[in-house]
């Protein structure tokens, strides 16, 4: 029984590297190709509300390609998400579901920047700590950087007394 609670920490300790790598989609199960951000296509739709496209008196929410290509709807959906999204994951995910949006209509160049006063915050701390783990694990070094978090976090776990 100890020995099985112990290799279950210690796959835990172990895998914790690799979960930071993946992204939000698939940190919940969810294909930004397949499943869609409610928060975000509410935001898409009221940029699309607000503002017209460059020439045209009309804007639409199914010309997803001529938005994405279009900065004032980036910086609109960008401002609204804080808003509409119901927290930091959701937020995520909703970012990672836009540029697949964008993609799959041919534009892979969206900028979909958060607010400051966001990033600032708690839930923009949850954010920026996500995507800081997934940018530190793309960059790989090998088994000695794998290792670096399994130390100090069975540490805490001996000291917490769980093994």
């Amino acid at each position: 029984m100890l020995l099985q609670r112990y290799l279950g920490t210690l796959f835990v300790l172990i895998s914790l590297p690799f979960a930071a790598a993946i992204s939000i989609g698939q940190q919940f199960n969810l294909k930004p190709g397949v499943s869609a951000s409610s928060c975000f296509l509410t935001c898409h739709t009221m940029a699309t509300n607000s503002v017209l496209l460059p020439g045209r008196d009309i804007n639409f929410v199914t010309a997803i390609g001529k938005n994405c290509a279009f900065n004032e709807w980036a910086v609109m959906v960008s401002a609204c998400l804080p808003y509409t999204c119901v927290s930091a994951p959701d937020l995520g995910y909703a970012i990672e579901y836009g540029h697949s949006f964008c993609a799959r209509a041919g534009y892979h160049k969206v900028n979909l920047t958060l607010p400051q006063w966001f990033l600032d915050s708690e839930g923009g701390a949850w954010y920026n700590e996500t995507l800081a783990k997934r940018s530190a694990a793309s960059s790989y070094a090998g088994p000695a950087a794998t290792w670096t978090l399994a130390p100090a976090a069975l540490a805490a776990v001996l000291v917490a007394g769980v093994l």
